[in-house]
């Protein structure tokens, strides 16, 4: 039983990273950013109930069919992934890779307290979860990384732009692929554009162009209702890296 109660009230022309929702809990109301997830992750049961219940985020599910369908048809079978998820939150992706029988997974994120949300609430998902900064490519993140078996398969989902992962944070992450390896990133549709500040669209376009990545795949999907009902979509992008 929910030990909490959250209402959502309408809010239009509002961008993604300033919608809100009203979480009630243990007669305390406090208003609470869509995109704090620290504060989410806080309260069990109340990352699922928000985006997945009633904000229907489709992203896990989708990213699931994806890593299914690459893994078949580029020739890196489920039985031989070695994934490593930059930004993984509190496991919900991971879980879904699981599902799929993926035998080496490790989970990256900025913060502690999502850290911890996976441990509580996946503690049998990720073979090793790492807390650092993906930006700083001789911090504890990339030293840890060292220790673990070699990675043939990079996945964010939703953690690229905005202020979680930059493009230095992920060129670091994409390093550490091996030659072969597969990506798959699940972004907001506006950041692949080539000039939207947050860089992704351009780097990412510069990485094909260099033939450093060749692209498989792009899907454009609803990731989620905006508080407003509206669709949010982003865009699936997967690829294989070169070199």
């Amino acid at each position: 039983m929910k030990s909490f109660s959250i209402v959502i009230p309408d809010q239009k022309d509002i961008t993604q990273d300033q919608e809100f929702f009203i979480l009630e809990q243990n007669g305390i109301t406090q208003e609470i950013k869509i995109h704090d997830y620290d504060k989410i992750f806080s309260v069990p049961g109340l990352y699922e109930e928000l985006l997945m219940n009633k904000l229907q985020c489709n992203s896990p599910r989708v990213m699931k069919n994806v890593v299914e369908f690459i893994s078949k048809n580029y020739f890196i079978p489920i039985t031989e992934m070695s994934v490593l998820e930059i930004g993984a939150g509190n496991g919900l992706i991971g879980e879904k890779l699981r599902q799929l029988d993926v035998p080496h997974l490790v989970g990256q994120d900025i913060s502690q307290i999502a850290c911890d949300a996976a441990m509580r609430d996946q503690p049998k998902i990720y073979d090793k979860y790492i807390v650092g900064d993906l930006s700083d490519s001789n911090g504890e993140v990339f030293s840890k990384l060292k220790d673990t078996s070699s990675i043939n398969c990079l996945i964010a989902v939703g953690s690229l732009g905005f202020s979680d992962i930059s493009t230095k944070g992920f060129s670091n992450a994409l390093n550490i692929v091996e030659p072969g390896g597969l990506l798959a990133i699940s972004i907001k549709e506006e950041f692949l554009l080539s000039d939207n500040q947050t860089g992704f669209g351009k780097f990412i376009d510069s990485l094909i162009s260099e033939n450093f990545l060749e692209k498989i795949c792009e899907i454009r999907y609803v990731h989620r209702l905006a508080t407003s009902g509206k669709p949010i979509f982003y865009i699936v992008l997967c690829c294989r890296k070169l070199r």
